[in-house]
């Protein structure tokens, strides 16, 4: 391992349970009933491709700009104030930092909501970059997106450790030859045979490095 790459949400905090029930609550008050497989249709996209999905797909009369700060006032009191991360992430983070290993985030959230829970924990300064599909354009299931993690980071893709906790970036990323640690999440428990086949290690928590990383 020369690079650990993290995802963020389900990976590093515990925020899957609010993600899940965003853009289901959004519509709702708006008074559109949601369709079942909402969350798994706007998974793999970035906020504002879900945000244009769900403007044409429910035919709501406001612009992209309009619900994305309505979504916006939402997320960033989540994030600023009651988003945490996951038992023993700081100790990982830091442990890896110490062994000199490169540190970066790739995640679908923005950058914004990123930097204001690692700041809030006071590990910021150990990541190289935070990439996220908005500022680089490009989706999570797209391979590019690893293939340019790995030129960023100047480190060949098969010593670059991504711990991930979704099962289609997972699938990317090993088809740009990054190892893949998956992390588990409950929110992600009905892909969990697939993600245990395609992971290079599989942790149930952050806990089962500690002893490995002394």
């Amino acid at each position: 391992m020369e690079a650990a790459v993290f995802d963020m949400d389900g990976t590093l905090v515990d925020s899957m349970g609010f993600w899940e029930g965003l853009a289901k609550n959004y519509l709702i008050s708006q008074g559109i009933v949601p369709r079942e497989d909402l969350n798994k249709t706007i998974e793999p996209l970035t906020v504002m491709e879900s945000i244009s999905y769900m403007k044409e797909e429910y035919k709501i009369e406001k612009s992209c700009l309009q619900i994305k700060d309505e979504l916006d006032e939402l997320l960033f009191s989540y994030y600023r104030k009651d988003v945490k991360l996951k038992p023993f992430a700081v100790e990982i983070i830091q442990s890896l930092k110490n062994k000199n290993i490169k540190l970066a985030i790739a995640s679908v959230t923005d950058e914004e909501l990123i930097y204001s829970v690692l700041n809030r924990y006071g590990i910021y300064q150990y990541f190289e970059f935070i990439q996220t599909c908005g500022n680089v354009n490009l989706s999570k299931d797209n391979e590019e997106f690893y293939r340019l993690l790995s030129k960023r980071l100047g480190t060949r893709p098969s010593y670059i450790f991504l711990f991930e906790d979704s099962f289609y970036s997972m699938k990317a990323a090993k088809r740009a030859g990054l190892k893949v640690v998956g992390v588990e999440d409950c929110y992600a428990k009905e892909d969990l045979e697939e993600i245990i086949k395609v992971s290079d290690i599989y942790l149930k928590s952050f806990a089962g490095l500690i002893d490995f990383l002394k």
